[in-house]
């Protein structure tokens, strides 16, 4: 897999040998700047123009927590 942000606030989960898209997520945040997996693919870690940073769940497809910061996010890494 691998995934695609944007400024319409999308994010896109694409199957990387076919080509096809396997999710597609709108989230209501400025823009889309910054995203990264976990290492079991199991989450996403998403960084928006809003000062917000979303972990996703991708396999329940729920936003698992939300933090606020006080500038917008540039980057997001798991460890």
């Amino acid at each position: 897999m691998i995934a695609t942000g944007s400024w319409d606030k999308s994010v896109i989960i694409w199957d990387l040998k076919s080509g096809n898209i396997l999710k597609k997520l709108e989230f209501n945040a400025k823009f889309v700047s910054s995203i990264a997996f976990s290492y079991d693919s199991q989450y996403l870690i998403i960084g928006s123009g809003d000062n917000t940073v979303i972990i996703y769940n991708i396999k329940s497809e729920n936003i698992m927590k939300k933090l606020e910061g006080q500038y917008p996010i540039t980057s997001v890494a798991f460890s």
